[in-house]
């Protein structure tokens, strides 16, 4: 289920806020652990890609929302994703 909201949040970015959640369970742990190798990975190639998009100008955009994606990619589990409200 986290993977798909992750890749929602890869999608369509924009709009949306990021909230940390607190989860202390067993299951909670052992997610982190299976899933930290390829948050690794991933972390990587959103970082890769960070500083590949901020060489230009018109990519600054892309370049910030790989960094957030990477900092939401080690533990997609202890995030919650929610419509930013309107302001």
């Amino acid at each position: 289920k986290d993977i798909f909201h992750l890749a929602n949040y890869s999608v369509f970015p924009y709009g949306k806020k990021i909230e940390m959640k607190t989860m202390n369970s067993a299951c909670s742990v052992c997610k982190h652990v299976l899933w930290f190798p390829f948050g690794i990975v991933l972390y990587l190639f959103h970082i890769i890609f960070c500083m590949a998009w901020g060489l230009s100008l018109v990519g600054l955009p892309f370049a910030f929302q790989h960094f957030r994606l990477a900092r939401f990619s080690l533990s997609p589990s202890s995030f919650t994703i929610s419509p930013k409200p309107f302001e």
